[in-house]
């Protein structure tokens, strides 16, 4: 991000503008709009938009416009990023830029071919979301998942990481509920 719209953002945040005078410096794109759960706290159940992958060239043009100002981008909302084929080259094509990428997971989809292709992005943050950390919990939320293989899935990526050497940060998110 250059030093004039860091400028311009800390002017209108002390200034405190309704209206910004610099652009974003972080934001959310949504790879695909597919999930292979039906989490009870998620919208995506009951979404009725048409369920598509974003296209690479379309992205491509997204990040082009945005590399100069954009220090972040989310590429995560109610979906599994995984399930789009082109994440991995999204995640490079994103960081060539200068542009920090991370990305959450439901981890069903963390098997040793993912993992390899994942530790060999330049992800900064992967967020793995447990969301229950007994069987019964777990799957009560994470409903169309099995307890005992995300938790295996977690543990066989975090002994590559490990092992690989990656400086991605990894974060477990659970969700307090009832």
């Amino acid at each position: 991000m250059n030093s004039n719209n860091k400028e311009l953002l800390a002017e209108s945040y002390f200034n405190q503008n309704v209206i910004s005078k610099g652009l974003p410096s972080f934001m959310i794109i949504e790879p695909t709009n597919f999930c292979n759960l039906k989490c009870i706290m998620c919208p995506y159940p009951s979404m009725v938009r048409k369920k598509t992958h974003m296209d690479f060239d379309l992205y491509k043009d997204i990040i082009n416009q945005v590399q100069n100002h954009v220090e972040f981008i989310w590429l995560h909302l109610y979906s599994e990023s995984l399930l789009n084929e082109n994440i991995y080259k999204m995640i490079d094509y994103a960081e060539n830029r200068n542009v920090k990428t991370g990305l959450s997971t439901n981890a069903t989809l963390l098997n040793d071919k993912n993992i390899n292709l994942l530790l060999n992005t330049q992800l900064d943050i992967l967020i793995i979301a447990m969301d229950g950390l007994k069987k019964d919990t777990y799957e009560n939320i994470r409903r169309g998942a099995t307890f005992e293989k995300t938790k295996s899935n977690i543990e066989n990526f975090m002994y590559h990481k490990n092992c690989s050497g990656s400086k991605m940060k990894v974060l477990m998110q659970c969700i307090d509920m009832n």
